[in-house]
């Protein structure tokens, strides 16, 4: 069960850090937060939303972001990828809710968590060596943490939020 602990907590740490990627959203794309309100839109708020969303046309898709521009981002979809240019710290989000992540997304950030925080430089030979067994050992965690009730399923797809 430790582990289990130590999954939930590095899921707690994820959906916090989150907020960076929203932040970056508010800043730069704003109609990324809008978007999702499309399927259920009247026609005026839809002619809104789409200019809106036209008159964000010009920000570029890729670059770098923060006070030091420590961050590199990518905008894809709706949502954005951070990652931090020292540390390589992978933070990816979709809106609208801040809450809610992707499994898919979560994933980077778990392999990072074990191979560049704990052994640094040398995380990414030990990761690429390892795949197979971190897979297989995330699934099996996943799995334990769904059956605890510490996760649920959101929706469709790989969304999840904590319980």
């Amino acid at each position: 069960m430790a582990k289990n602990t130590e999954l939930k907590l590095l899921i707690q740490r994820y959906v916090e850090r989150q907020q960076l990627v929203y932040d970056i959203i508010q800043k730069l794309h704003p109609d990324f937060l809008l978007c999702h309100k499309l399927k259920t839109a009247t026609d005026a708020e839809t002619h809104q939303i789409l200019d809106m969303v036209k008159s964000y046309k010009d920000v570029p898709q890729s670059g770098f972001w923060g006070v030091n521009n420590e961050w590199q981002y990518f905008f894809h979809g709706g949502g954005c990828r951070l990652v931090h240019t020292v540390t390589k710290e992978p933070i990816d989000w979709d809106p609208p809710d801040i809450t809610i992540f992707d499994l898919h997304k979560f994933k980077p950030y778990v392999v990072w968590s074990i191979f560049h925080v704990e052994l640094g430089h040398h995380g990414q030979k030990r990761y690429n060596d390892c795949w197979g067994q971190i897979d297989m050992w995330f699934a099996s965690q996943w799995q334990q943490l769904d059956v605890a009730g510490i996760i649920q399923k959101v929706g469709a797809g790989y969304l999840y939020q904590l319980t």
